[in-house]
């Protein structure tokens, strides 16, 4: 296998993610143990601020940096210098804005101090984060990509962690959480400027079509993000804290079939340029169909068990999350269809059509999030997030050239082995154990499938299970 391949790509993300993305999970699980819903509702206002935030100093420049960059005769290292300086100043504007948003927003002064503290120094550690990790996926070195968002994952995580170990107040943790993404930052930073200049250089072509990219990419970081800023609205910090603690689950495991989509993306651009569009939709095919197998094997445990797992996690107080997981656990499936979907649309040049139809659905989302989540609480924006990823998926459809091709070839035999599984828990779930099931249901799911699809078969065994050998 050649080093930059796209399987090899993908199996050094998945890698590189996997563990920390477990670690993550579980040291928020026990924060939000720690803390309570209350607090823990609190953090995760301040989290899901700082996650949008944290876009606005990209803004879609890493969408036209790899437009670019995959072009013939680019310039890499002016390319890095020009996306290096547009992201310091988007970072400094952006926390200009964030200040003036969270004056006008919020009068409680324990919720506007815990913003402030985990806002703004995430705000730059994202900004210097970003340039590494950009940087070895456009050169398709995606193993130092996956070393960069280990890093940035695991002191994070840590910071969480001693937080409840130290036993640490709210307002002790969130600077040090802050602190932590900064730290990643500048490691980010350091290797990458050991190999490229990226303080000398312009090109004003990073900045064509970045409007589209901008307003795409930030509907795709909002969608995820409004749930609990809608829900504290509408019914309070403590459902808040519910669905936040239920979403948190299917939102860690999706990275790992999501780092899947990072690998294809660069070559998907590059079919796209060269108008080769036959092997872009065989290679899109391939992308949807993995993404989809490892989506639902993620969300089959979750979906089916929910409250015994909500109850191991998180513990008894925590119940009423339980019901918003299980349905949160079919945005996962619906997501592993999306995003290829939605990738084949920017690849091929239609970044427009991607960003009219991720606007309508986030606006359109905040409707429903208020609507059913003042009703219905956390279970009514569990609801929501799953009907605006319904929504997503009946609009990329519509607009997809070959749609049908794309979806049949990619997620017929993903789609009836998921079925098999959906109709085995109907006829065992009054005497199955959850954890039992949990772990059979999803060893069936993937022994069916290897037996009728022989391209993820080969996907395992030749490229995964082979590689983790040698290692």
């Amino acid at each position: 296998m050649k080093k930059n391949s796209i399987i090899g790509n993908a199996f050094y993300l998945f890698l590189g993610n996997v563990l920390v993305r477990f670690l993550t999970a579980a040291s928020t699980i026990l924060i939000a143990r720690y803390l309570g819903a209350e607090d823990y509702g609190v953090l995760s206002i301040a989290l899901a601020y700082a996650s949008v935030a944290a876009y606005f100093t990209d803004l879609g420049l890493t969408h036209t940096l790899i437009r670019e960059g995959t072009k013939e005769h680019s310039s890499i290292p002016i390319l890095m210098s020009s996306f290096f300086r547009v992201r310091i100043i988007l970072s400094l504007v952006t926390i200009l804005f964030s200040i003036l948003i969270i004056e006008f927003l919020y009068h409680d002064d324990y919720l506007k101090e815990v913003l402030y503290i985990v806002l703004i120094p995430t705000i730059m550690g994202a900004a210097l984060q970003g340039v590494g990790a950009v940087y070895y996926q456009l050169i398709e070195k995606m193993h130092i990509t996956a070393i960069i968002r280990t890093i940035a994952g695991l002191t994070t995580a840590i910071a969480l962690i001693a937080g409840m170990i130290f036993k640490w107040p709210l307002l002790f943790i969130a600077p040090v959480y802050g602190l932590a993404n900064v730290l990643a930052g500048l490691f980010s930073i350091f290797i990458v400027i050991k190999y490229v200049n990226i303080f000398k250089g312009w090109n004003k072509s990073i900045l064509d079509g970045l409007f589209s990219f901008t307003i795409s990419g930030l509907t795709i970081m909002l969608l995820p993000q409004i749930g609990p800023i809608v829900i504290e609205k509408a019914s309070g910090l403590k459902e808040a804290g519910f669905f936040s603690a239920a979403y948190r689950i299917p939102s860690l495991l999706y990275q790992i079939p999501g780092v899947v989509a990072a690998a294809f993306y660069p070559v998907l651009f590059r079919l796209g340029n060269n108008q080769e569009f036959d092997k872009h939709l065989e290679l899109n095919t391939r992308q949807l169909k993995i993404m989809s197998f490892l989506g639902i094997s993620m969300a089959i445990p979750f979906l089916f068990f929910s409250k015994w797992w909500i109850h191991f996690l998180f513990g008894a107080k925590w119940e009423q999350s339980a019901t918003p997981l299980s349905i949160l656990a079919l945005m996962v499936v619906l997501q592993s269809f999306n995003y290829p979907m939605a990738d084949s649309l920017t690849t091929k040049g239609k970044q427009k059509t991607r960003t009219i139809i991720q606007l309508f659905a986030l606006i359109l989302g905040i409707v429903l999030y208020y609507t059913l989540s003042s009703k219905l609480g956390s279970t009514g924006g569990a609801l929501a997030a799953v009907l605006i990823e319904g929504i997503l998926f009946t609009c990329f459809s519509l607009f997809q050239k070959n749609s049908l091709r794309l979806l049949w070839n990619g997620g017929a035999k993903v789609l009836a082995s998921f079925f098999i599984v959906c109709l085995l828990y109907w006829l065992t779930r009054s005497f199955i154990h959850p954890l039992i099931g949990s772990i059979g249901l999803d060893i069936i799911f993937i022994v069916f499938i290897l037996l009728i699809d022989s391209e993820i078969k080969k996907f395992l065994f030749d490229k995964v299970i082979s590689k983790l050998v040698k290692k």
